[in-house]
């Protein structure tokens, strides 16, 4: 063989370690270029369903300088911040300490400003301490609507406690609402306190509401809570129902029961059709 021939051997294998070395970093190359991006797409999405690190930090010093400048002299302080995926905000959550009632939550968008807060309504109007009567007569009255002594336990029974603007035709003033008051729980269940009762029954005749009502009446006297009107339904094997609504406790007393259960579902079957037809036509 001769040394031209060897020498373009050589030379034509260098040129093809060349051209494989070359393309190895670009393939190398691309690689890291789609690592990149599959990487910042799954930054983005997760920053989109979990919130930015660096958007919590500054949403975190734009709401305790809120707190600071708009409610510093009340003593509320910054719990916590959190991220609403679905809505596309940051919540900032505010309070006193040692206050059931006094909290509040800022909410603050994908740039850092402020949407707005719900102290008004939370606190100012009281909503924070309705919800803490509410679920302290709720839990009082369902200690023994879903007891082993209520023999319509299996149903839905439940109480709760009603507020004068919930269109019932009773129940308690927004104007009694005070952020960590004290109140009598027996004493507001007698105003505004409601029981739901919904069970199977063979029948479902007002004879038979009348009995239901009377078990009620007596189950919750003798386990002390207090109420001002009942819901009932009875409902039988042929799926006929039969309704009464904001019966009052005091009507369950006395004689003429009957007809004055018969009057109130003859209101209440009228109210349910004026409902449906300003629904549906």
């Amino acid at each position: 063989m001769s040394v031209k021939t060897v020498f373009s051997r050589i030379t034509t294998f260098f040129s093809r370690v060349k051209v494989f070395v070359n393309t190895h970093t670009i393939f190398r190359v691309l690689a890291a270029i789609l690592a990149f991006a599959i990487t910042g797409y799954l930054l983005w999405g997760a920053s989109d369903l979990l919130g930015n690190p660096i958007m919590y930090s500054i949403n975190k010093s734009n709401a305790e300088k809120y707190l600071a400048e708009n409610y510093g002299g009340e003593g509320y302080v910054l719990k916590s911040v959190s991220y609403n995926f679905k809505f596309g905000v940051y919540s900032a959550v505010a309070e006193k300490p040692n206050s059931e009632d006094c909290k509040f939550v800022l909410y603050y968008g994908k740039d850092g400003s402020l949407r707005g807060d719900d102290y008004e309504n939370r606190v100012k109007n009281g909503d924070n301490t309705r919800y803490r009567l509410e679920k302290q007569y709720g839990d009082f009255a369902n200690s023994v609507l879903k007891s082993s002594a209520n023999p319509y336990s299996t149903g839905v029974c439940y109480g709760e406690l009603v507020f004068e603007d919930r269109g019932e035709g009773f129940g308690l003033p927004k104007s009694i609402l005070a952020p960590d008051k004290l109140y009598d729980i027996a004493k507001l269940g007698a105003e505004g306190g409601l029981v739901t009762v919904n069970i199977d029954s063979e029948q479902a005749t007002p004879e038979r509401a009348a009995e239901v009502l009377v078990e009620i009446d007596k189950l919750m006297e003798q386990g002390g809570v207090p109420f001002y009107a009942i819901n009932l339904t009875l409902q039988n094997p042929e799926h006929e129902y039969f309704s009464i609504e904001s019966f009052r406790r005091a009507d369950i007393r006395g004689d003429g029961l009957v007809e004055r259960i018969y009057e109130n579902w003859q209101n209440t079957e009228e109210r349910f059709d004026k409902m449906y037809k300003e629904k549906f036509e």
